[in-house]
């Protein structure tokens, strides 16, 4: 997965959204959606290996899980719905 270039700017006075919403929008189309609401599960063994390696496993839905580090998503894997042992996971497509 490749990342976006990080670029940041650092305000030096007090502005209002609506002035940085303008200045934007001279040279990007700006749309604002509606808020999303989603639950996430995370999970890990009980001596926190993953999260000690900087990892994080999480489940987005019922049969999809993700292995997650800092640089983004590393492996996306399907499981069936009752799964509850990494054996029990099907092999990665990547």
């Amino acid at each position: 997965m490749n990342s976006l270039p990080v670029i940041t700017w650092e305000l030096s006075e007090t502005v209002q959204h609506a002035d940085i919403f303008s200045g934007l929008s001279s040279e990007f189309e700006i749309e604002i959606k509606p808020a999303i609401s989603s639950t996430l599960r995370f999970y890990d063994d009980f001596d926190a290996h993953l999260w000690q390696a900087n990892y994080l496993l999480c489940n987005a839905d019922k049969q999809k899980f993700q292995l997650i580090a800092h640089s983004g998503c590393i492996d996306t894997v399907s499981a069936p719905g009752d799964a509850r042992f990494w054996w029990e996971f099907r092999e990665s497509d990547s």
